[in-house]
């Protein structure tokens, strides 16, 4: 008895020591905690309340976890970690499995390939109100607070179609706008609650998949093409874009496009897409109805393609006739991802057709919305097509087309 008391004592003290030191670790990281809310309550409450009411409090998550512990006292608030996917990563690994495979990771490096975008002013790009202002989704392994904002992080909001807004609306790419005024966007407004109508995230972030990815991208190009009449479109565009060579081989820039997802040119790849997205439809739809819509879609997309590569066509033919001057700086031309500096009136025409009419028709048909894709859509593309041939005809002898 004796010997069994002693070894139940020995192994109870053991059992102290082991517990001893987590128990103390956990209440440090709980006082370390309340020091940090006990300061911050009065310096800015609000984000308090919101971490407060967040799933993250809930689960025992603390400013520590996100932020570290450097940060001690207002002098020296800048030695606080900023929130970056790495951090989301070690509770989230599935997520942002799914995120980085898809376009939002790719958004940061995708952007700032284009060097013109770096002309805009520095102060704006420091302050992240030009264009990396929602890029910036892609830096540093991925900006989850893009959609699931601080302190809060709830999915409740990031599952609401209005948090896309901030990124996909507006002149060039008012895609939020395109999909609330459609009749998809109009019945799911009538009763959200019900969640009749699919909202951005029904097709883009279906089950939850983080990976956003569609068969159709930004550009609406791909290569190769079964088509033969659309390839011609096809090459004349991506020869002016500077993505293929005047041989047709791809160009590093075309790689470094179909790395980051922005251009397909793997047809299995493409046609993986469309089927997950006819699956979606079918959701609501019957799938031989869904692959009928999405084929007429497909089919204004060569359309756009036709119109694109005839107006191309035009103003090359006045460079081969040295009626216009080539640039020396780009011996492909129109440089038509250049952004806000087209060296002519004629190519600020192509720019505007090709990155702000035709994204938006392409955008309108795709999110079953006649207004933008006929009015803001076909139009302003026509009208802007009509322009390059006149401006053109301006330049030839008289008498000669």
């Amino acid at each position: 008895m004796e010997s069994r008391g002693h070894t139940g004592w020995i192994y109870t003290i053991g059992l102290i020591l082991i517990i001893l030191p987590l128990n103390l670790q956990g209440v440090s990281a709980k006082e370390g905690n309340l020091t940090c809310v006990s300061c911050h309550e009065k310096i800015n409450p609000n984000l308090v309340v919101s971490w407060r009411e967040s799933p993250m409090a809930q689960h025992g998550v603390t400013c520590i976890d996100c932020h570290g512990s450097h940060h001690k006292s207002a002098e020296d608030a800048v030695r606080a970690s900023l929130m970056v996917g790495r951090l989301c990563e070690k509770c989230h690994p599935t997520e942002m499995a799914q995120f980085k495979s898809g376009k939002h990771a790719q958004a940061w490096a995708s952007v700032y390939k284009f060097k013109k975008v770096l002309e805009l002013p520095p102060e704006m790009i420091d302050a992240e109100e030009g264009c990396g202002g929602c890029h910036s989704i892609g830096r540093e392994d991925g900006q989850c607070d893009s959609c699931h904002t601080r302190h809060s992080f709830a999915k409740e909001e990031a599952r609401k179609p209005e948090a896309c807004l901030p990124c996909h609306g507006g002149i060039n790419h008012p895609q939020w706008e395109i999909w609330r005024s459609s009749k998809h966007g109009v019945v799911y407004s009538v009763d959200p609650k019900k969640e009749r109508g699919p909202t951005c995230q029904t097709c883009h972030f279906p089950r939850g998949d983080h990976g956003v990815k569609t068969a159709w991208s930004l550009l609406a190009l791909r290569l190769p093409e079964e088509d033969r009449e659309w390839v011609g479109y096809r090459k004349t565009i991506l020869k002016w874009l500077g993505l293929i060579d005047q041989e047709g081989h791809p160009t590093d820039l075309l790689n470094e496009l179909q790395m980051k997802g922005i251009i397909h040119v793997k047809p299995e790849e493409w046609t993986q897409f469309r089927e997950e997205m006819v699956e979606i439809c079918g959701n609501c739809h019957g799938r031989l109805f869904a692959r009928e819509k999405l084929g007429q879609r497909d089919a204004i997309v060569k359309k756009t393609d036709q119109l694109m590569a005839e107006a191309i066509q035009i103003v090359e033919n006045l460079y081969q006739k040295s009626i216009l001057a080539r640039p020396d700086v780009r011996p492909i031309s129109p440089d038509l991802l250049g952004l806000y500096s087209p060296p002519n009136p004629l190519e600020e025409k192509l720019w505007e057709m090709f990155l702000r009419h035709r994204i938006i028709l392409l955008h309108g048909a795709f999110h079953n919305n006649p207004d933008y894709t006929s009015n803001h859509g076909w139009v302003k593309l026509k009208a802007a097509y009509e322009d390059v041939k006149r401006m053109a005809k301006e330049f030839l002898p008289e008498g000669e087309k």
